[in-house]
């Protein structure tokens, strides 16, 4: 969890901590990619060869110039740190869940944020049990004959995605290759822990997904 937290690690510091100072950061890496765009000339942000997926807060929409960009970057910042006043990922949106490094922490610490009569947030909510970990062994190069299944959904999945960029996500059969990847996507949910539920043969800790391209 502290390693996921120091990824998310707010510019300025969490909110509950915040003075200001500067972190070598993620945020620092949008931030540079920010400025990159504003540099750009405006001819150079056309959207072409973008998608446009879903629709209200988990959509992804097409960058056409500058500002959309410098839009879409702050909102990433904010999914990922929070604001420099707020742990949500976006106070401005009603139920907005907290910024990714929160959401670490909250596991990290044991116990949901809260803020407290003086404004201050503080890990002193209800308590927030370790979600169960599973003993997932590292999967030798060669894979397992096991992961056959997670395998070809899973190249099922990258196929789409390509042939989205390929085509400009031109529907096929009626369905979009974007949204046929997503719904894809969370079909691998269940194969992974199916594998990492399952105790190895050959040794300690259980199967795990391999992650391979099926040929």
């Amino acid at each position: 969890m502290k390693l996921f937290m120091e990824i998310e690690l707010p510019q300025s510091g969490p909110v509950l901590f915040a003075e200001g100072s500067a972190f070598p950061t993620i945020g620092a890496l949008y931030s540079a990619i920010a400025h990159a765009y504003a540099a750009l000339p405006s001819s150079a942000i056309t959207g072409d060869r973008q998608i446009a997926i879903g629709g209200g807060t988990g959509a992804a929409s097409t960058i056409t110039d500058a500002d959309d960009a410098a839009a879409a970057i702050a909102r990433i910042k904010e999914q990922g740190e929070g604001s420099t006043t707020s742990p949500v990922g976006d106070p401005n949106t009603p139920g907005d869940d907290l910024a990714h490094y929160y959401q670490f922490a909250e596991i990290f610490y044991g116990r949901r944020l809260v803020a407290n009569a003086d404004g201050v947030f503080e890990f002193t909510g209800a308590e927030l049990p370790f979600p169960q970990v599973l003993p997932m062994a590292e999967v030798p190069a060669a894979g397992y004959p096991e992961s056959a299944d997670f395998d070809k959904a899973y190249t099922e999945v990258l196929g789409d995605l390509q042939q989205a960029w390929e085509t400009g996500d031109q529907p096929v059969n009626g369905q979009k290759p974007s949204s046929a990847a997503v719904g894809a996507m969370f079909g691998l949910e269940s194969l992974a822990v199916t594998l990492m539920t399952t105790p190895r043969t050959d040794g300690p800790g259980n199967l795990g997904p391999d992650f391979k391209l099926a040929t």
